[in-house]
């Protein structure tokens, strides 16, 4: 059980991840578990065998390293009114992407000259969420057993959705496996942030396309009320995994003991 953190405040958290290959050949999925700096974060590589193991890991090392750089800056020179914490954070969320991204464009050569990733990440602050993505890996919330997405996927199929247009079930799975924003890709990569409240109670899920692609929102929603969030993300990853899903899976669980 994670202990209380100072960028938890007097939160406690009780968090844990699980992930599997699924019928890959590898697995390119990676986590990050940081209660010590309130950071929870997944990432999915693209690029094939090696490529996208290597930018995930890249994107969750970068980013976890400059918050902690910034944990030990704000320990120095300590901000004291929560709005400019808030800020203050959220900027470092964005430092920390922009600066993955540029890791991974810097090593982009040869037969790693196509990697990239996705990037979702929670960042713990004053009794607030800072949600922080790029790209289609996901982050839920449960509060009184009603699972809510906070993030929308960076595909072009979400797109063409908050444009009003629907090309049909037939042909989502072309264009939902289009991403429009990667850390690494042409273009864009910043994040979209967005800040969450958080209660006594409340449950955070961070994970791959291949878990929620292989699970209903109902089924996500009665695992994430498990006793604990390693015992949730074991039965997140098992029970996608028993549908045979091809890509690999990953989830980060994070439950929110007290406020």
């Amino acid at each position: 059980m994670d202990q209380p953190t100072e960028t938890g405040a007097l939160d406690r958290f009780d968090s844990a991840a699980a992930t599997r290959t699924g019928r890959r050949p590898n697995n390119e999925d990676a986590y990050c578990l940081a209660p010590e700096l309130g950071l929870y974060a997944v990432a999915d590589g693209l690029g094939g065998y090696e490529g996208g193991e290597i930018a995930s890991d890249l994107a969750i090392s970068t980013l976890a390293n400059l918050i902690r750089a910034r944990r030990a800056e704000m320990d120095r020179q300590p901000l004291s009114d929560g709005t400019e914490r808030l800020t203050y954070w959220e900027n470092a969320l964005i430092e920390g992407t922009r600066l993955a991204h540029q890791q991974i464009v810097d090593r982009q050569v040869g037969s790693l000259a196509m990697m990239g990733t996705t990037l979702a990440a929670i960042l713990l602050v004053d009794r607030t969420a800072v949600v922080c993505h790029v790209g289609d890996s996901r982050i839920y919330s449960l509060r009184n057993r009603e699972l809510k997405r906070l993030t929308r996927d960076h595909t072009l199929y979400a797109e063409m959705l908050a444009r009003g247009f629907d090309p049909g079930e037939d042909q989502r799975p072309i264009y939902a496996n289009e991403l429009t924003r990667a850390l690494g890709g042409e273009g864009n990569a910043d994040p979209d942030l967005a800040r969450v409240p958080t209660l006594a109670g409340d449950v955070f899920l961070l994970c791959t396309d291949g878990l929620y692609e292989s699970l209903h929102d109902e089924q996500m929603a009665q695992v994430l009320q498990a006793p604990s969030a390693q015992e949730a993300c074991d039965q997140l990853v098992r029970e996608a995994a028993e549908q045979l899903g091809m890509d690999n899976m990953t989830a980060v669980v994070v439950r929110v003991l007290d406020g």
